[in-house]
């Protein structure tokens, strides 16, 4: 099994520990902040990629510290498997990511398109579980993924 870098960051040095150590730090700030900002979250996780391939927009919505740490461990693995095998695998698929509130709810929208075709999975890995888990269980949230063939779809909703 190889690896690929992820873009715009340079291999494994002591700069690349520098950067990866600033952007980990910003995440833990964001998740350990009495209220997390949704767009603080998502920031952190797609920062290392080009802003014309990541677009995103919804209001800084106020996250508690369980909530945060939730949408963060969904956010991460997201942008692990877009990198891995999703429109980020490439150097011309994008992401687009949007959030709203309506009432007490937030509904949240992840869509990638250019990346390799999908297809529904024979099973659900352990990213998947991870991600249902944490929205199911941990924030009392719903949870729909699409493998379109131009690439995944999945929106989540979930109490504020």
């Amino acid at each position: 099994m190889t690896s690929r870098p992820w873009p715009r960051v340079p291999p494994f040095s002591a700069s690349g520990g520098a950067l990866l150590f600033h952007l980990l730090s910003k995440l833990y700030a964001a998740v350990r902040a009495p209220k997390a900002g949704m767009r603080d979250i998502i920031e952190a996780e797609t920062a290392p990629f080009d802003k014309d391939r990541v677009h995103f927009s919804g209001p800084n919505v106020n996250l508690q510290p369980p909530q945060a740490m939730a949408v963060s461990m969904v956010i991460h693995e997201l942008v692990t498997n877009a990198v891995k095998y999703g429109a980020l695998s490439n150097s011309h698929g994008t992401l687009d990511v949007k959030w709203t509130t309506t009432g007490k709810r937030l509904a949240f929208e992840w869509v990638e398109r250019g990346g390799p075709e999908t297809t529904d999975p024979e099973r659900n890995g352990f990213g998947y579980v991870l991600i249902e888990g944490q929205v199911e269980q941990q924030i009392d949230g719903r949870l729909e993924a699409k493998f379109d063939p131009e690439g995944l779809n999945l929106k989540m909703d979930f109490p504020l």
